[in-house]
């Protein structure tokens, strides 16, 4: 896992001589936008790898690569629960279950890293149905 972090790291470090060059010719904005939106996701994927030292990296990969959308949605994982609080009409509450729904710890909001915060507001916000009681 510090591998890829450090991988990461290492892009990232890489493109800010060439951000920097594309802003002094500015001739060419288009190209400063595409390096600073690549900044910005391998930032992302350095704060996902780092917020994930519970799970492997292959869970991890094979997880994302299973719902090949933008959030976890792993049983227990914050997006899910956000679902499911959502789905049975409870107010917002973040938080998630690294070893799944009511399994091990319960992490709260408190502890929770903001991509993982956005990930149960996601799963919150996008929960359409409600159970009908």
């Amino acid at each position: 896992m510090n591998e890829l972090i450090i991988k990461y790291h290492n892009l990232v470090v890489e493109l800010i001589p060439k951000i920097i060059e594309s802003e002094i010719n500015d001739h060419d904005y288009s190209e400063y936008m595409v390096l600073c939106a690549q900044k910005k996701i391998y930032l992302q994927v350095i704060e996902d790898l780092e917020s994930i030292d519970h799970k492997s990296e292959s869970q991890y990969n094979n997880s994302m690569k299973e719902s090949k959308i933008k959030y976890n949605m792993e049983h227990g994982s914050p997006y899910d629960r956000g679902s499911a609080d959502a789905w049975y009409s409870r107010g917002k509450d973040p938080h998630w279950y690294p070893q799944g729904s009511y399994k091990g710890e319960r992490i709260g909001s408190e502890r929770m890293t903001p991509r993982q915060l956005e990930a149960y507001h996601a799963g919150y916000d996008n929960e359409d149905g409600r159970k009908e009681w």
